[in-house]
């Protein structure tokens, strides 16, 4: 064995090249083993990217009403977010007097849209399918409410959001 002295006194490429093998030298075993690891959670993160919807939505205040016994529900949509907008998409209500955490969103879907316009948003007529919250409780309407309407304008795979060209694959 080399005391400090002598070891100082040796050319520090040699150090250098003591350094680098005890350093550099990864062992592959463990490269090999991160190397599945690293993969397999990419491929999981993928699998998983094929099977989680997403959803696009505009958001729209809403007044509901009731006339004649007859429920009327109308969207106030963004001028800029109307041309996403088809008849029967799915709309997700929320009515102000029915906190959302706690009662949960009624469910409808478009019925027409109008061309007519109120304080620079278009109106839109959502017909509510049932007065059952998606939490159990049911809804007892007011002749005039207020609250707001998620329209789901489209849902694909998150896969085609992060990677769009794979969107070829998923075409209904």
């Amino acid at each position: 064995t080399m005391t400090y002295m002598e070891e100082s006194k040796k050319p520090n490429s040699a150090l250098r090249d003591d350094n680098n093998e005890i350093i550099g030298n990864i062992p592959s075993e463990l490269l090999i083993r991160s190397n599945i690891t690293i993969i397999a959670v990419l491929a999981i993160i993928l699998c998983l990217s094929v099977f989680v919807p997403y959803k696009d939505t505009v958001s729209a205040p809403i007044h509901l009403g009731i006339n004649n016994g007859t429920c009327k529900c109308e969207a106030f949509v963004e001028s800029s977010c109307y041309g996403k907008i088809e008849k029967g998409q799915k709309a997700k209500v929320t009515l102000d007097i029915y906190p959302r955490n706690e009662f949960g969103t009624l469910s409808g879907h478009i019925v027409q849209l109008t061309d007519r316009m109120y304080n620079g948003r278009y109106c839109i007529k959502i017909d509510i399918d049932s007065l059952q919250f998606s939490y159990g409780h049911t809804a007892r309407l007011l002749s005039e409410m207020t609250g707001t309407a998620e329209i789901v304008t489209s849902e694909e795979p998150v896969l085609c959001k992060v990677l769009p060209f794979t969107r070829i694959f998923f075409k209904r």
